[in-house]
Parts: structure tokens; C-alpha cells; sequence
């Protein structure tokens, strides 16, 4: 029965078997080829041997050149066989399922007809012999008027079409001019390419400045070198007469398909080595047919001029190998240290590899790993086709292969100038890149970029002893627009004998840490958390297959640690990320939705977190994922810009040769964060009282009445150490580590200083402008009591201070003590985490159960210092006031109090300390004074005199305005209670 996954199969095995026919054959045709080049090389003193002799050694190696030649057409002919029976074979075996194919539907046909005769013999009578021949003049006119439609009038149509075409076709061919190859060596010129500053009057670089190549023989180039660039480039190079058809049309058929969106295999090249050496020596770059046409016409000229190995001389002289080298001698020099006759397989496999796109391969810059996978591709391709044998693949696989370290002396800005010019080659093509004349101008600000460089270098020379760190680099992205305006991609550029300088850590991705949390908190804001929120930060086990009182990170288990090995129980969202807590980062992370948090970080311009959610875990927001410093300041420059997002740019204006401009910097704006969930976050990273339990009041961070935002990050044995900072018109980000990936001495705090000094510089360029103020909900009081700040989940119980009982409805207000109860749960027992702003107590969240045993756990352990009082509340209701002490004076008796004042501001460190008396009572008529400040229960003193001291900022509850009450009970029970209002000042 006839099989159409059995046939595709077959053709598949067949078609692997004739490339390996075609292999062979080709290895066999290098295997002559260096038989004979071994033969030509030979050489022999003049006088070793007579003339005589020397005439006999001449036949000899006439003879063993035709016996070499003979036996290479009968391995051909053999060869061709072998081709030709297999193509036989697959059309007898493709005939056979079309014919049984064919029987098939045929009988299926015969068996319909029949039984539709059957049907209408069984329904119908027979028509007479005058129906019939009226059916039959019928069916032959309907015959006639279908053969319109036949094979062979199709062909014929098809026929004239080609025709047409193909005349058509040799009309305009006859109408182009060819450039005349009769002086080849007259090629023309290239053009440099020249990167400016977004002035357009600094040149940062100039591709062509001071080319260095150096041109030699065709035998002064190892084997090797020649070998890699065939096997890679154009294998069947020394058959083909120019041009290769074959490959031209499936690449023609490729370009178009990629073109019309129907394949993403990308636009495909079919060019031989010929047509690439014609393409940069007589013919303009521009893609189009006509130069195409040319290069075809030319390629054919050339090989008849040309042999061969002058070709690839040609070609092998004038590539680029990045930068300021061209040319295979200059790259080896360059590269190795040695000329191109003394470079290995392994060595010539790399230099054939770069020439594709010298600036993406470049051994210097962060594609290495790419290169070296480019360079194995290459040898398995000298192995394919018989340029090296498998003993020479399998040595050069395993030779450790040294660049010498990178060195340019002139250009300026070198990271940022890479960076662009990959971009450029990208765009353009290399080609175009090398020769094409353009005029760039970047969006650098050099002299923001100078002092930049300034600050890194003097900043790694002041810690590297201290802290162990030996690299830094920084970033600065215009928030409204995207612009790079400054990019340091290390210490010094130029710093290679034991220090990978040229290395752009700035584009290189390494771990966060907590700069990352911003992302989350931002993804949490837009479901409808508040700054205002509360989250408890007590020791989790977030592994829900874990047991929850397990603390450990063991067997997939996931326990983690704040940085100071603390938990401060009930936090807002607000001072959770201002102190940069990492327990409710991972908790807002959860309630935000990894998923969600990762697609939110990709809008943001990150690329790099390519893996599934499952791979990061809830870890990634403690820096779980790698990213670079670029993306990582280009996505603060997001928040800066209030959610709007521009692409990272670094080209302003690129212009041809005649200045005539071809590409401009347009304005893509996306949004991407709502614009109050970006105010949110940008709010909290400005707040400085917020922050200051971790950075101090003065930290680097505060820049007085300026509106400046910031975040730090450090990873795991302080291995990286990033600050990011914005204002509304420019972020900076700041990295600091070991380009080795080892630990330093310090974590974040490291990159503070230099982030300091070229935020100083930068805010000099910038007007003052200040962050948005986000705006609450109106339905706010609707919310469930967490996402409202409220944690204690329970009540507030009243007490009269003058009874020390329960308040009644009798107890005046200036006498009622608010005494919270709390029965505190973890945010999931009063919410379903995507829709947090509906109560919702249905507890079916798989984290819940861990978070809570930690919340009870905690309260447990802290339930005094929680509620704010160590006494036992009271049963009975107050007696003391009534129906008729309405309106009635509330103290029995007067208070004062001394060693505060209410118009006086106290630091918030220093320690106030006050003593309480009554005139009207002895120190021994008191039985006790209570002290409650912000309602907050302090203290009791039960003999005179009565002092009480305390620390502000030691305080539960303290604000820049606060309220002290003292509460005096006499021997008789009597009550008597005075307040006074003091200030603080918070930033110290």
C-alpha cells in the first residue's frame, strides 16, 4: 500500500547519502590536489645530479602526475555512477507509489461508476438509440470545449511565458554596463566611516584611521589559512568556474521568502569567494538586481583572467578582521604574534571564522563564546570535505588557543564606540561599515563620558587594595528619550597585560541582587497593592512541599535571610522596599505573580530572563537572573519616565558619504508601567525618611530639597554591588565587582561614592524637576484592612485613664486610651493575591499555610512589643464617669510636667528625659505615673520623684508630631491626666 511518510523517509535517507557521496568525492579531489602540489614542490640541488638523471627524474614525475589524473577520473567516473544509480533508483521508487497511487484511485473510480450505473439501471429505463446519440454529441462537444485546458496547451503557455521573459531579460542585459576588469589592481578606494559625540564635532572614531595591513604572496600563507576560508566560505571554490547556480537560486529563494514574512530563516547569501572578491574590488554595495547581474557577468571574467590561488590572495589580503586590521597577516600578527605562514589549524580556523562579522566575532568583545563555537563549525567543515584529517580535527579541537590582548591608542571612548559600531554593522552590513563612508553621530555627551571615565578609573584605584574589587563600570540613559549619554565599560579601556580592560562589563550579564525589587513592587502596584499596604517580615520557608518551621535552603527547600539576619515584623510596602527588606520582597514578588513579574521586566527593555518562571523562582527578586548594567538603567529610566518606555539608543543621526542624512533617531514611546503605580515606586526610592533606617539621614542618596531616587543591590558574597539612581530626566547606574566573578570585601555601599560624583556632575545639565505625586484610591476604605495598612486584624479596645477600666460611652474623649488588640495573619488569610482589593478569606493559596505558621510564630514570640503594653487589660467598665459628670472637669487633680517643651524640635537620637509632679499631691500621696506616648504604652514609675527617659527613634511609634500623655493615680484611687505635643526632627 502506498506510503507517503515511507517515500519522504526514504528521500531523506537517500539525499544523506548522496551528500555523503559528494563528501568523499570532494576529499578525494583535495587528496589530488595536494599530491600534486607535493609533487610541484619538490625541488633538488642542481648539481646532485646529472642531466641525464635529472632528464629521467622529469619523466618520472610527468608519469606520476597522468597515473595521479587517471586514477582521479576513475574514482569521478565511479563516483558519478554511484550518483546517477541512486538517482535512478529514487525514480523507479518514486514511480512505483505514484503507479500503485494512480491504481488506487483509478479502481476507487471504477467501483464509484459502477454501483452509480447499478443505481440508474435499477431507476431508469435504458434511453432509446436517439437519446443516446443525443447524449453522446453532448458529451463529445463538452469533450471538445475542455481540451482548451490540456496538458499540452498548459505547457505551451508556460513556453511562450518563459520565452517572453527570457527576452526581455537579454533586451536589459544588453543595455547594462559592466565595469572593465582590464586593470583589476585599480579597484576603488573604501571610504572611512567616522563616529562622532551628539555634537557631531568630537570624532570618537574613525574605522579607517590608520589601516594596518600588510599584503603577502599566495605561498607565504599557510595551507591552513587558505583550507579554513574554502571550507567555510565557498568549499567547491577550485570547481566552480565563478558562479554557483545551485546555491544562487536557493538563496534568491530564501531572501524572497524571508522578505514576504513566509520563513525566519533570515536573508540568505550565494555568493562564491569569486563574487564576494568582485563585490569589494569593481562594484558599488548597493543591493539590488542589477549589481547582482554584474557580479554574475564579472565573477566568470575573473576566473578567466585569474587563477585560482591569485583569486583568493586577493580576498585572503583584503579582509577585515575588525577594527584596524586587515588582511590575514596583520590578523595573525595582530592575534597571535606570529605571520599568517606559521599559523595552525586551529589558529587559521578562528581567522576564517571573524571576516563574517569581525566586530560581533571580535575575541575582545562579549561574543567570544560565539566565536569559538564559529571557529568548531569550521573545522568540522575542513574535516567534511577533506581538508584536514580526523587526527588534525580532533588536534585542533583540542588546542588552547591565546589571543594577545587588545590595543588602540587613538580612539576615544572605545566601549561606547563598540558598542555602536555593532549596531552599525548590524544595520548596514559590515561592508558598508568598512567601506561605505558613513558619518555617525552618537547621543554621547563627551564630557559627561570623561568625567565618567575619571570617576571609575580613580575609583577602582581607591578600593581595589581596600576591598578587593578590580572593576567598575557605569551607565547614564536619558529617561525621557533613551539616549546612552554616557558609557564606561571598565576601569581603562586599554589595560590588557593583566586585565581584560577591553571587556564591556556595562553589556555583560551579572546578578542584580536587589535592584530588582523595584520591578516587582512595580507589578504589585499595578494590581492594586499601596505604598500604604502592609506585609509581615518574619523567617519563611517559601518551598510549599517544605515543612514551614524548616529554616534551611537544603533539598529544593527555599528559606532566605535579610541582609542584617533580622525580621521586623508588620512592615508597609513602603519601608519594605526603602530598607530594601528581602523577606517581603519575596512575598510581594508572589502576590505581584512571577510570571507577571518577568513580563513586566521584559517590556522594561531587560532581555536576558529567557528561561520559564519556574527556573528563577521567587528568588529573582533578590537578583536571581542575570542582566546588564544597560538594560538594568535603561528599565529605571522607565520608572524616571513615569511608565513611558524608549528604546535604548546610541545613534542619533547616521549620514552617507555625501552628508545626505539616512537615518534619524524617531521617538518610539511605549507605555508600559500604569503612571501611578510608576509614581508609587518612584516615591518610595526618593524617600529619604523612609530609607533611613538602612542608608542613614545623610547617606549618598540625599541630595536636600532635589527630588533623586535610588536603589542598591548586592548578590551573594558581595560578588556585584549596583547602585541605580534617577531623577525625573536621567538615570545612572553604577556596577562594581570582579570581571572573574569573585567575592569583594563590601557589598553595594561600594559603588556609592562614584555614583555620588557623577550624579553631581549630571544634575549640573539638568533642571531640578520633581517626581509625580501618586494619587490613593477614592473606594480606598472598601479595601480589605492589609492593603489599607492596618495588620492587626483584630480590634482596638478603649481605656479610661483617669479609672484605669474599660471606657464607656460616659468616658470623655480626652481621657479615652486607644489599646490595640491585634490578631494579626499573614496578607493571603484576607485576600486572594490577584484581585487583592476584594476581601476574600478563602486561604486556598498554596503559600498560605507556611506564611502563616511564620506570622503566628512571630506574633507569638513579640506579642508585648507588638501591642505596646505589658500589663493585663481590664475587665470592668469604667465607674467613674457617668450620666452626671457630662460636662464635669475630668482631673481630680493637677499635673505638670518638666524637661519638655512644645516648641522646642528634638533630634530623634538624643535622649529627652522629664519628670511629672502634682502640686496638689506629696510625692508619697502617688501610687503610680503612667507614661503613654502615640497612645503607646512606655512605662510606669511607683515611687517619687517620678522621671521617665527614652530615645525617640527607640520608640514603637514615632513621628515628626507626637502626643505625650501622663496618667497619676493617688492612694485613693484618684486619676489625673495631662498631655503636651513635641516634635522631632527625623533627618538628622
Amino acid at each position: 500500500m502506498f506510503s507517503r511518510k515511507r517515500s519522504i523517509d526514504k528521500y531523506r535517507r537517500a539525499h544523506l547519502k548522496r551528500q555523503k557521496i559528494k563528501a568523499q568525492r570532494h576529499r578525494k579531489y583535495m587528496e589530488l590536489r595536494r599530491k600534486i602540489h607535493a609533487i610541484e614542490s619538490e625541488s633538488y640541488p642542481e648539481n646532485s645530479f646529472s642531466g641525464i638523471r635529472k632528464f629521467f627524474i622529469i619523466i618520472a614525475r610527468f608519469l606520476k602526475i597522468i597515473g595521479i589524473y587517471f586514477k582521479n577520473i576513475g574514482s569521478f567516473i565511479s563516483t558519478q555512477f554511484q550518483l546517477g544509480w541512486k538517482k535512478i533508483y529514487m525514480f523507479l521508487v518514486k514511480s512505483r507509489y505514484q503507479f500503485f497511487a494512480l491504481c488506487s484511485f483509478i479502481k476507487k473510480d471504477i467501483i464509484q461508476v459502477f454501483n452509480e450505473r447499478t443505481s440508474m439501471n435499477t431507476r431508469k429505463k435504458i434511453p432509446s438509440a436517439t437519446e443516446g446519440l443525443h447524449v453522446r454529441k453532448k458529451r463529445k462537444k463538452h469533450k471538445k470545449k475542455n481540451n482548451i485546458f490540456s496538458l499540452k496547451n498548459i505547457f505551451l503557455g508556460i513556453l511562450t511565458l518563459g520565452l517572453l521573459v527570457l527576452g526581455a531579460f537579454f533586451v536589459w542585459f544588453s543595455t547594462l554596463e559592466i565595469p572593465s576588469v582590464e586593470n583589476f589592481e585599480n579597484r576603488k578606494i573604501s571610504n572611512s566611516t567616522k563616529i562622532y559625540d551628539q555634537t557631531g564635532d568630537i570624532l570618537l572614531y574613525d574605522i579607517h584611521e590608520d589601516i594596518r595591513r600588510t599584503v603577502i604572496d599566495f605561498e607565504d600563507i599557510n595551507q591552513s589559512a587558505k583550507d579554513a576560508i574554502v571550507a567555510i566560505e565557498d568549499h567547491t571554490f577550485y570547481e566552480h568556474n565563478g558562479v554557483v547556480w545551485r546555491s544562487t537560486f536557493r538563496a534568491v529563494v530564501q531572501t524572497v521568502l524571508s522578505r514576504l514574512g513566509l520563513s525566519n530563516e533570515g536573508v540568505a547569501g550565494g555568493s562564491t569567494l569569486t563574487q564576494q572578491v568582485v563585490k569589494n574590488t569593481l562594484l558599488t554595495r548597493d543591493r539590488d538586481v542589477t549589481r547582482k547581474v554584474k557580479e554574475w557577468v564579472l565573477a566568470y571574467k575573473i576566473e578567466d583572467r585569474l587563477t585560482k590561488d591569485e583569486i583568493l590572495e586577493i580576498y585572503l589580503n583584503e579582509a577585515p578582521y575588525g577594527g584596524t586590521i586587515y588582511g590575514i597577516q596583520e590578523a595573525s600578527k595582530r592575534f597571535f604574534g606570529i605571520p599568517a605562514s606559521e599559523l595552525s589549524v586551529a589558529q587559521s580556523a578562528y581567522l576564517a571564522a571573524i571576516p563574517n562579522l569581525p566586530t560581533f566575532y571580535s575575541p575582545y568583545g562579549p561574543n567570544k563564546d560565539l566565536l569559538d563555537q564559529r571557529q568548531q563549525t569550521v573545522l568540522r567543515e575542513m574535516q567534511r570535505y577533506g581538508f584536514i584529517s580526523d587526527a588534525q580535527y580532533r588536534d585542533a579541537l583540542n588546542e588552547q588557543v591565546e589571543f594577545l590582548p587588545e590595543e588602540d591608542g587613538f580612539a576615544k571612548s572605545l566601549h561606547f564606540v563598540q558598542y555602536v559600531r555593532a549596531e552599525l554593522e548590524e544595520m548596514y552590513g559590515v561592508d558598508m561599515v568598512q567601506n561605505g563612508g558613513l558619518q555617525v553621530r552618537t547621543t554621547l555627551n563627551y564630557e559627561l563620558q570623561q568625567q565618567a571615565e575619571t570617576i571609575i578609573r580613580e575609583h577602582i584605584e581607591e578600593v581595589e587594595e581596600e576591598y578587593d574589587a578590580s572593576n567598575a563600570a557605569l551607565v547614564a540613559v536619558e529617561a525621557e528619550t533613551g539616549k546612552i549619554i554616557a558609557m564606561v565599560g571598565s576601569r581603562d579601556y586599554n589595560d590588557t597585560e593583566d586585565f581584560d580592560g577591553n571587556f564591556n562589563v556595562a553589556i555583560s550579564p551579572r546578578q542584580p541582587g536587589s535592584s530588582f525589587k523595584p520591578f516587582a513592587y512595580a507589578t504589585a502596584f499595578e494590581k492594586g497593592y499601596l505604598p500604604e499596604s502592609s506585609i509581615f517580615d518574619t523567617e519563611t520557608q517559601f518551598n510549599s512541599r517544605c515543612e514551614a518551621d524548616d529554616r534551611t535552603s537544603e533539598d529544593g527547600c527555599y528559606s532566605p535571610n535579610n541582609y542584617d539576619f533580622q525580621f521586623k515584623g508588620p512592615m508597609s510596602f513602603r519601608n519594605a522596599l526603602a530598607q530594601s527588606r528581602n523577606i517581603p520582597a519575596i512575598k510581594v514578588n508572589h502576590l505581584a505573580g512571577l510570571p507577571e513579574v518577568i513580563e513586566k521586566a521584559r517590556n522594561l527593555g531587560i532581555t536576558s530572563l529567557t528561561e520559564r518562571p519556574s527556573f528563577y523562582g521567587l528568588g529573582l527578586v533578590l537578583g536571581g537572573g542575570e542582566v546588564s548594567l544597560l538594560e538594568m538603567t535603561g528599565a529605571y529610566s522607565v520608572l524616571a519616565n513615569e511608565g513611558i518606555k524608549n528604546d535604548i539608543v546610541a545613534i542619533e543621526e547616521v549620514a552617507d558619504i555625501n552628508g545626505k542624512v539616512i537615518d534619524k533617531f524617531v521617538s518610539n514611546e511605549e507605555r508600559v508601567i500604569e503612571q501611578n503605580a510608576a509614581r508609587m515606586v518612584n516615591d518610595i526610592l526618593a524617600d529619604n525618611e523612609a530609607r533611613t533606617p538602612l542608608f542613614g539621614a545623610q547617606s549618598f542618596l540625599y541630595f536636600g530639597e532635589r527630588d533623586v531616587a535610588g536603589k542598591t543591590g548586592t548578590t551573594n558574597d558581595n560578588r556585584d554591588a549596583w547602585l541605580i539612581g534617577y531623577t525625573p530626566e536621567i538615570a545612572v547606574g553604577v556596577w562594581t565587582g570582579n570581571n572573574d566573578n569573585s567575592p569583594m570585601k563590601r557589598g553595594s555601599s561600594i559603588s556609592g561614592k562614584p555614583w555620588r560624583r557623577f550624579m553631581d556632575e549630571v544634575l549640573k545639565e539638568y533642571d531640578g524637576s520633581s517626581f509625580g505625586s501618586y494619587e490613593l484610591p477614592d473606594d480606598m476604605s472598601t479595601y480589605p484592612a492589609m492593603l489599607q495598612g492596618n495588620w492587626f486584624g483584630g480590634e482596638t479596645v478603649f481605656i479610661d485613664s483617669v479609672s484605669g477600666k474599660l471606657a464607656t460611652e460616659f468616658t470623655p474623649e480626652e481621657t479615652k486610651v486607644a489599646i490595640p488588640i491585634p490578631d494579626p495573619h499573614t496578607i493571603l488569610h484576607w485576600i486572594d493575591k490577584d484581585n487583592p482589593r476584594v476581601l476574600n478569606t478563602s486561604q486556598n493559596d498554596p503559600q498560605y499555610e507556611n506564611w502563616e505558621f511564620s506570622v503566628q510564630e512571630y506574633v507569638q514570640q513579640n506579642f508585648a512589643e507588638l501591642v505596646g503594653i505589658d500589663f493585663d487589660l481590664p475587665t470592668e467598665y469604667d465607674d467613674v464617669h457617668g450620666p452626671d459628670t457630662v460636662g464635669q472637669p475630668v482631673n481630680f487633680f493637677e499635673i505638670e510636667i518638666e524637661g519638655i517643651e512644645e516648641d522646642i524640635v528634638y533630634d530623634s537620637d538624643t535622649l529627652i528625659e522629664i519628670e511629672v509632679s502634682s502640686p496638689d499631691r506629696r510625692n508619697r500621696e502617688v501610687e503610680k505615673v503612667q507614661l503613654f506616648i502615640n497612645n503607646a504604652y512606655i512605662g510606669e514609675d511607683t515611687g517619687g520623684p517620678f522621671e521617665f527617659n527614652f530615645f525617640p527613634n527607640e520608640l514603637q511609634y514615632f513621628d515628626e508630631e507626637n502626643i505625650m500623655r501622663v496618667i497619676m493615680i493617688d492612694e485613693d484611687g484618684e486619676r489625673a491626666s495631662q498631655e503636651i505635643n513635641f516634635s522631632l526632627n527625623l533627618v538628622n
